[in-house]
């Protein structure tokens, strides 16, 4: 594929070359996004994949068309590289990629970008909630990555009136790929009210737990920032929307490296705020959220201030030797090697030459 006389790459939509550029444009933006966000003075941080070890320079690979006839999409660390299906859904006669969906390929890409950060989060063996937190991932890097385009955030103002909790297309996550399997909403939808409580261990389901309280923090520090009379409500979502993810992203990197939680992450966000100086309603903001969605224990009311150097205790917790329950996530998360099926196979192999070994001594 070349450029035109401009050094443009620009295509024709729903043809081979269009998938190229916009799949590799949205893995791209999103990369820059995050090195942004962690920038100091000016310059973008470096963000290396999992891979990039002991010299290794390998880049992520991309195959817009890379799973033919499969409904899903994955990031596969052996392959280092990023996959993406295409299918016809029942009773349908057109075909669907996935590597058309902005938000579908922010998500898969959001996983290797946490795997390069977390690399022991992403495993079978962790608590469910450390799951939630590499699906979460993926399901808020799109949110941002629209957020961080002015275009879009002009578009999500029109359509909300400036209420992002009005129906609107940033909380809806994959809506054609969530059309296919009947669900009107998108695949998931971040603008909802799930609790712990109420969701178990399967991993999709408690990822929307994270996913909507720091959605509904997006929307908090929005409403309070709002000066309708004074700023451009876009320009201050988008500022707004900046902030929250570059918080977010340091409080990972600053949550343990294996079997994190939910209370791991708020109260990083809590800490980051308050170094940040910024107000105590952004605390207040985390705290409360968390709080509801039963992640962490408030010992003072709601209503009161968290003091900056609050650490809240967590509430609803794994239970001890709480097993993954993986069977709602994308391909990424039931990957055999995320999910310990290459471990037993390797260990069966191990077996299996540890008894030919005698079998042959004892010949």
């Amino acid at each position: 594929m070349a450029p035109n006389t401009f050094g443009d790459f620009i295509q024709t939509p729903g043809t081979d070359a269009f998938d190229a550029v916009h799949t590799y444009t949205v893995v791209r933006q999103t990369l820059t996004m995050y090195q942004r966000a962690l920038a100091t003075g000016g310059t973008p941080a470096p963000l290396p994949w999992q891979w990039n070890t002991g010299g290794n320079a390998d880049p992520l690979h991309v195959f817009p068309h890379g799973l033919p006839d499969t409904m899903n999409a994955f990031y596969r660390r052996s392959d280092k590289a990023l996959r993406f299906g295409d299918f016809i859904p029942s009773g349908a006669t057109a075909r669907i990629f996935t590597c058309r969906s902005f938000d579908i390929v922010a998500h898969e890409t959001g996983h290797a970008i946490l795997d390069g950060l977390k690399p022991n989060w992403i495993l079978f063996g962790a608590p469910p909630q450390t799951g939630g937190l590499h699906e979460a991932f993926g399901d808020i890097t799109a949110i941002f990555l629209a957020l961080s385009q002015l275009d879009q955030v002009e578009a999500v103002i029109a359509q909300t009136k400036a209420d992002l909790h009005a129906k609107t297309f940033l909380a809806d996550l994959a809506e054609e790929f969530g059309l296919a399997l009947g669900r009107p909403t998108g695949l998931r939808n971040a603008d909802n009210d799930f609790k712990l409580s109420e969701v178990g261990t399967e991993v999709h389901a408690i990822s929307q737990v994270f996913t909507g309280a720091i959605y509904d923090i997006l929307a908090d520090i929005f409403a309070f920032e709002r000066r309708p009379q004074l700023r451009d409500d876009a320009a201050v979502l988008h500022e707004v929307a900046g902030y929250v993810c570059g918080l977010l992203l340091r409080a990972i990197m600053a949550a343990p490296a294996s079997n994190a939680t939910f209370a791991d992450i708020a109260n990083q966000m809590l800490r980051i705020s308050a170094t940040d100086g910024k107000p105590a309603e952004y605390r207040n903001f985390i705290r409360n959220r968390f709080t509801v969605r039963e992640v962490v224990v408030s010992p003072t009311p709601l209503t009161e201030d968290v003091a900056a150097e609050a650490e809240l205790a967590p509430a609803v917790q794994d239970a001890p030797g709480a097993v993954q329950n993986r069977s709602g996530c994308c391909g990424t998360m039931t990957s055999p090697e995320f999910t310990g099926a290459v471990e037993a196979i390797d260990a069966e192999i191990k077996e299996l030459e540890k008894h030919f070994r005698g079998e042959h001594g004892k010949g």
